[in-house]
C-alpha cells in the first residue's frame, strides 16, 4: 500500500492515502515517530476524526495493528467534520455578518453530513473486503 513511487520537490515520498503515510512513518520512525506525527495533527485541532479513523481502518485491514491502535486513539481526540465551530468557514469574517449566512451554514452542514456518510461507507467497504465486521470497528469511533 505504500506508494513512494514519486518524490515531490521537498524530497518526501508521495502517498496515495493517509493510512499509507502513517504506515511509512511507523516503518521508518517507529511508534515514537508516528506518535509525534499524530500529536501534531491532534494539537492543530484541524484534523477531522473521520479522516484519521478511515486511515486507522486501512491499517487494521492490512493487519498493521500497532499503528492502527495509535491512529484510533488520535482519532478519538479530534473533532468531527460536522463540528461547525472548528471547520465552518461561514463563522469567520467576511461571512459571519453577511446576509443569508444562516442558509450558508445549513448548506455547509448538509454537505458535511453527506461527506461523513461517504467516508463511513468507504470505511465499511474496506473492512468488509478485509473480512472485518464493520460494526465492531465503529465501536472505536
Amino acid at each position: 500500500m505504500l506508494a513512494p513511487n514519486r518524490l515531490p520537490d521537498d524530497g518526501s515520498p508521495d502517498f496515495e492515502t493517509l493510512g499509507a503515510r502513517f504506515a511509512f512513518t511507523y516503518h521508518s520512525d517507529g511508534a515514537k515517530g508516528l506518535r509525534e506525527l499524530l500529536t501534531g495533527l491532534v494539537e492543530s485541532g484541524r484534523a477531522p476524526s473521520e479522516y484519521l479513523a478511515e486511515a486507522g481502518d486501512e491499517l487494521l485491514a492490512l493487519g498493521i495493528i500497532g499503528p492502527a491502535r495509535l491512529v484510533a486513539e488520535a482519532a478519538a481526540q479530534c473533532p468531527s467534520l460536522a463540528d461547525v465551530e472548528v471547520f465552518c468557514p461561514y463563522l469567520v469574517s467576511p461571512y459571519v455578518d453577511g446576509p443569508g449566512n444562516a442558509a450558508n451554514i445549513r448548506m455547509w452542514l448538509r454537505a458535511r453530513q453527506r461527506q461523513i456518510e461517504r467516508i463511513r461507507e468507504r470505511r465499511h467497504e474496506l473492512l468488509r473486503r478485509a473480512g472485518i465486521e464493520p460494526e465492531s470497528a465503529d465501536s472505536t469511533d
